[in-house]
């Protein structure tokens, strides 16, 4: 709970810079969230949840009054039983049949409705009107950028913030909002899926993708491309430790994500070293033979695999490597507890499901390697891999998904099981992933 209450003390703080005593908070991830409701509960007049993941830093007890949009499937459900176990007067308005993973465009696919019911949930607790110079603002690595009436961002302040990885975030609606409210959006580092995918890439499962990249061993000035690079998390510590070299370009096509990861590149001094690109893995604007070294990481899953692949291996140069990775949703997880056979089996029969599989074209399982060879790669070198997460931020996400599924008695059991295992120092939690490294045709055999 020590990162949530610090994230939100980091927002109070952009708040305080702002002179706003009470705002409308509008959220996704419960860690942005969580710590304000529980501890600044007097600074916020309510409370708006979009397709929630109520996870870490969950409160036991909502008391703002609360507005939640939900979907019918997937983890709908389960998120909308935790709203309402803690806030059993919120209102909840159930999209149904439509599937929320995290990169839909969620808001700007339901922007009417979601508007109109925000709207009245706002409107039915008034709050005084702030005037604020619109335009963006930073406070420590919270970045801002405020929208309203006029010059100045007039209106009772509406803080939004960042909703899953959703390529126009609040899209449609702030901008609606923007015309009657003062609406502070944030972002940085601290908050939503940036913050969620920075504790991945710095857990054990940025390692196995680094050591893969390793072991394609891309010389020192080789140009190097990363398909699906998001706000960053991978290529910036490969930028970090290249002394000299092209800059590495990472393609993405979330808007959203891309802007993150050049403030957090400029952060750290690495505009230079990154070219951060807005394309599309099934079409990418480079010419034929452009890059010594193509990697990507968990994306192949959300679009059409074979389409992603033979883009790679068009610009890819002879003899250059493609390293790829995708979730094992075709393999079990393993959730290292001890003293309860039968609750770890629950977990590792529920621990695939905290994952977003794949698509219809895409590919999450042992496909990945007959694609690969099909894409026209040789001396394919294929790699089962284990993400270990203990003790750091990802096994506390993947632990709190896992416990989100379950309630009554195998909650407490698990709960306690999990404490014990963490008490003793032998908890962790392995997930697969299925890797491969190929070279392009030149007709020799590579010398490693």
């Amino acid at each position: 709970m020590n990162s949530v209450n610090e994230t939100a003390s980091k927002v109070i703080a952009v708040l305080d810079t702002l002179g706003i005593s009470r705002a409308h908070l509008v959220a996704w991830a419960s860690a942005d969230w969580g710590g304000l409701v529980a501890r600044h509960a007097n600074r916020f007049a309510t409370l708006t949840l979009a397709f929630p993941a109520m996870r870490l830093g969950t409160p036991d007890v909502i008391g703002l009054p609360t507005l939640s949009f939900a979907s019918d499937q997937g983890n709908g459900p389960v998120n909308t039983r935790r709203l309402m176990e803690r806030a059993p007067q919120a209102k909840t308005v159930i999209f149904e049949g439509y599937h929320a993973p995290l990169w839909n465009d969620l808001i700007a696919d339901n922007a009417r409705r979601i508007e109109k019911e925000t709207r009245a949930h706002l409107a039915s607790h008034p709050i005084p009107v702030v005037s604020l110079a619109a335009g963006p603002g930073r406070v420590g690595d919270i970045h801002y950028t405020v929208e309203g009436a006029g010059v100045e961002g007039a209106g009772p302040p509406v803080v939004l913030m960042p909703i899953g990885l959703v390529p126009s975030q609040w899209g449609p609606v702030r901008e609606s909002l923007a015309r009657d409210y003062c609406v502070i959006s944030l972002g940085g580092a601290p908050l939503g899926m940036v913050a969620t995918l920075e504790a991945r890439a710095q857990s054990g499962y940025g390692a196995i993708i680094h050591r893969l990249i390793d072991e394609a061993a891309p010389a020192a000035d080789s140009k190097m491309l990363e398909v699906g690079c998001g706000h960053g998390p991978l290529v910036r510590p490969l930028a970090a430790r290249r002394a000299a070299g092209p800059p590495i370009t990472g393609i993405d096509i979330n808007a959203y994500l891309l802007d993150e990861g050049r403030a957090l590149a400029q952060a750290q001094g690495l505009a230079k070293a990154i070219d951060f690109r807005y394309a599309n893995a099934h079409a990418l604007p480079f010419a034929d033979d452009s890059f010594d070294v193509v990697f990507c990481s968990t994306v192949m899953e959300e679009g059409h695999a074979d389409r992603m692949l033979a883009e790679m291996a068009r610009v890819i140069r002879p003899g250059g490597r493609v390293v790829v990775a995708v979730r094992a949703v075709d393999m079990p997880w393993w959730v290292n507890l001890e003293e309860d056979a039968a609750i770890r089996r629950t977990l590792n029969e529920l621990a695939p499901k905290t994952s977003s599989g794949a698509g219809p074209d895409g590919c999450a399982d042992a496909s990945l390697y007959r694609r690969v060879m099909q894409a026209g790669f040789e001396h394919v070198r294929m790699r089962l891999q284990l993400a270990v997460y203990a003790g750091d931020a990802r096994a506390l996400e993947v632990r709190e998904r896992l416990l989100a599924m379950l309630q009554g008695d195998e909650l407490e059991r698990a709960a306690a099981a999990i404490a014990n295992a963490e008490k003793a120092g032998s908890f962790f939690i392995a997930e697969p992933f299925h890797a491969a490294i190929g070279h392009t045709a030149t007709g020799v055999q590579p010398g490693h």
